[in-house]
């Protein structure tokens, strides 16, 4: 459990504090259902960058569906190796979790992370025994909320709005 914990850390560490582009604007949802789009680049270093894209579908403040991308680019194949296994390693303690998708791709000169959360269908108690109780998208329901979510995204600097 810590490992994982420290893995995302990490990495979220790395986008924060490589001069990520913070943009302040979400978009209050009122709607019973929809769409929430939230993006997030970030500089990691003088030829390095990453892109992030997150698609949020919901019911109410219920979160049903996450489909998210992280791209790095860099002509760095060391960049390259440390985001990819950083990515793997990540995705490995997901494994076993049905309704939780993902997929490491490797260009050239980019490495993908693809994920794809059912949160109607995933067991959610693995995951927040994966990803512990702190700084996570959970109520105390154990719901994902989108409240939570957008708050979490706020301060990692990403920019939301209505699809």
């Amino acid at each position: 459990m810590k490992k994982i914990g420290i893995i995302l850390v990490l990495i979220i560490m790395i986008f924060t504090v490589t001069a990520c582009t913070k943009k302040e604007n979400t978009k209050v949802v009122n709607d019973n259902t929809g769409h929430l789009h939230c993006t997030r680049t970030g500089v990691i270093n003088d030829e390095s960058s990453a892109e992030m894209s997150y698609e949020i579908y919901y019911t109410g403040d219920t979160i049903n569906r996450i489909e998210s991308v992280e791209k790095v680019t860099s002509p760095s194949r060391n960049t390259l190796d440390t985001y990819e296994k950083s990515y793997r390693t990540i995705h490995s303690y997901y494994e076993d979790v049905e309704y939780y998708e993902t997929e490491v791709v490797r260009t050239d000169n980019t490495v993908a992370s693809y994920i794809k959360i059912d949160y109607d269908h995933v067991d959610i108690n693995k995951l927040i025994e994966i990803e512990g109780t702190e700084t996570n998208i959970f109520d105390e329901n154990n719901k994902p909320s989108l409240t939570k979510y957008k708050e979490l995204a706020k301060k990692a600097g990403a920019k939301c709005s209505n699809a």
